[in-house]
């Protein structure tokens, strides 16, 4: 989303041609947390990760959707808890071969989440004006892992990112 805020997660079933919307409640915590909906990626288990947010409409953190049991598990910033996930405006999504799932935040840097490791541990990244070898911006936009296995981070306002995994 640019400016607008969303209509929730739409599933439809090409076999019975009928479609079912998703839409968040903020009192039940089963549901999705944003209507707005940024990035979407289908986990090793078929589940669905979904980021929520945009450059201009606030979001509510990360979901992982169970398309069998049709509920969501929300994943957002708590302070007081160094393991969450760094920021709530998730722009994009990335799941590499590995099973981590990559995570960019805008105004929050990069997340990793190993999908592995059970706990749901987010080890953040973010720019250190006194490294220059750290994240060059903040304002993390788009990811793409390349055929070599090098990440590819675009920002906002920092230009490329290139992080090789040795």
């Amino acid at each position: 989303g640019f400016g607008a805020a969303g209509s929730g997660l739409n599933r439809f079933d090409p076999a019975s041609g009928k479609a079912q919307v998703y839409r968040s409640d903020p009192a039940d915590p089963r549901t999705i947390s944003s209507d707005s909906i940024s990035a979407i990626v289908r986990g090793p288990d078929g589940a669905l990760w979904i980021g929520t947010g945009g450059y201009a409409v606030p979001g509510n953190g990360l979901n992982r959707f169970d398309p069998a049991a049709g509920t969501f598990t929300r994943y957002v910033n708590l302070p007081d808890q160094p393991a969450s996930l760094g920021g709530n405006d998730v722009l994009g999504l990335f799941l590499d071969p590995s099973g981590v799932l990559w995570v960019a935040l805008y105004g929050a840097g990069l997340d990793r989440l190993d999908l592995n490791q059970p706990g749901g541990k987010f080890v953040h990244s973010r720019n250190d004006p006194f490294n220059p070898q750290s994240l060059s911006s903040d304002q993390t936009w788009s990811l793409l892992m390349d055929r070599s296995g090098v990440m590819w981070i675009g920002s906002v306002n920092g230009g490329l990112n290139k992080l090789n995994p040795q």
